[in-house]
């Protein structure tokens, strides 16, 4: 997976993620049981981390991108190698 697909993914993750949390507080007091609700945005939040840090890298050296910034539309090199991103 390039960096671009996985910088996608993350950002998806971690959004539904919050979305999820934000249900959770707006149903906090109609709803009996949001453990399972509650549980599930924390993981989709973890997820979404631990993909970007995980697979976030320079697809020539493999060295993470994430010191360049995260938004991978603004990458146009690399920080270590210094080849061009595509």
């Amino acid at each position: 997976m390039n960096y671009k697909k996985v910088g996608i993914l993350s950002n998806i993750l971690f959004i539904a993620g919050f979305v999820v949390s934000l249900a959770v507080i707006v149903l906090i007091n109609t709803v009996d049981n949001l453990w399972p609700a509650l549980i599930a945005a924390i993981v989709l939040i973890i997820a979404g981390i631990f993909v970007k840090y995980k697979f976030y890298v320079c697809p020539y050296c493999k060295k993470s991108l994430l010191q360049a910034g995260n938004n991978s539309k603004s990458i146009e090199k690399c920080p270590h190698c210094g080849k061009k991103l595509d």
